[in-house]
């Protein structure tokens, strides 16, 4: 059936052998090849719906895919992500664009895989050594990596991941999907450069139009990049309030911390009370309070991604909404850093300790 192997018993069972475009497109001269990409087979954006109760790596998780409920155990991936398998039902084929390449040898230098929309503008690049998944892999012969056809994500919060359903909802729900339309895929092996065109077309049984789906990209591609403004602002509150704490420590070092505490303290508390503003800092606990604009933007931007469809007029009033409140936020936070940073930076000065950077 068009590129994927079905061979059933008529009666029992069948099995499916996702993609055989490698085998169609493969001449033994590739093998004499440091490297080969193979062009990839058109990419239909499938929804994958399931919803897993657990994650556990080391026992038996359970997920709901409709009506019925099935086991699975998490199995990492040669991209070192985490990959389900099933117990007791049948694989799914991967969600995204299958992406095939033939290596002769195993390189030491580092792999990247790009993909590029129609201008040549990178989307994503992968790399094979990655802090985080999906890396690229790397061993001799015939290498998979599977696009999950979602483009970068928000700005990251710095400090430790804290894994609230926030969190996961970041690493897929807030990422723009791509369109449907013509890409590419890059793969640099050393000096090697390797290109091949992709294409990406939309569910046939969906009645959405290429206007519709353009207007939720955007909307979530807006989404994201509010995001990105929270965190960064958050990051700059951390990053401020631990410069404060370490100046106390070099003033209770130098005996000068009663001169400095009353206006470290004030400084401190007014940076708090933006963050707590800007982001739900118990997110993790069993009582977080209320959702904060992150939590609000990250809860938007999944609802708008459950379906393949335009975003609805509450959508884009709650956006704005949001917008209004992260503008707020952000001059009061300009305020305190040029107002108090100023006058914590004179106490300081004044009572002989360096002031902040």
């Amino acid at each position: 059936k068009d590129s994927d192997l079905v061979v059933a018993t008529h009666g029992r069972s069948f099995w499916i052998l996702d993609d055989l475009t490698p085998l169609r497109q493969f001449d033994p001269a590739q093998l004499e090849q440091s490297a080969y990409l193979f062009q990839p087979r058109p990419t239909v954006r499938w929804r994958f719906y399931g919803r897993g109760f657990y994650k556990h790596p080391k026992t038996a998780n359970y997920k709901m895919t409709g009506p019925v409920t099935v086991t699975y155990r998490l199995r990492e991936t040669p991209m070192g992500t985490n990959g389900e398998e099933f117990l007791d039902a049948g694989k799914n084929p991967p969600d995204g664009a299958i992406i095939y390449y033939y290596l002769k040898e195993q390189p030491e230098e580092e792999i990247t895989l790009s993909i590029l929309d129609e201008r040549g503008d990178v989307i994503r690049t992968f790399s094979s050594k990655g802090e985080e998944p999906p890396r690229v892999p790397v061993q001799a012969g015939m290498n998979r990596f599977v696009w999950d056809l979602r483009y970068e994500g928000a700005t990251k919060l710095e400090g430790p991941p804290k894994r609230d359903r926030f969190e996961q909802m970041l690493e897929v729900g807030v990422r723009p999907r791509a369109l449907p339309g013509r890409y590419q895929v890059q793969l640099k092996v050393g000096e090697t450069v390797l290109t091949q065109p992709l294409e990406v077309v939309k569910d046939p049984r969906l009645p959405v139009s290429d206007e519709d789906l353009r207007a939720q990209f955007e909307l979530k591609l807006a989404i994201r990049d509010r995001l990105s403004e929270v965190h960064e602002a958050v990051n700059r509150i951390r990053r401020l309030r631990k410069q404060v704490e370490e100046w106390e420590e070099r003033a209770r070092a130098a005996d000068k911390i009663d001169e400095i505490a009353e206006a470290a303290t004030a400084f401190k508390e007014k940076l708090e009370r933006l963050e707590r503003e800007l982001v739900q800092v118990d997110a993790d606990k069993p009582q977080p309070g209320p959702a904060r604009v992150r939590e609000k933007l990250v809860a938007l931007s999944s609802m708008i991604d459950e379906s393949d469809d335009r975003p609805t007029k509450g959508a884009y009033e709650v956006y704005e909404l949001l917008v209004g409140q992260l503008g707020e936020l952000q001059v009061r936070l300009r305020q305190v850093l040029e107002e108090e940073q100023r006058q914590f930076s004179e106490r300081l000065l004044q009572a002989g300790v360096p002031a902040l950077a």
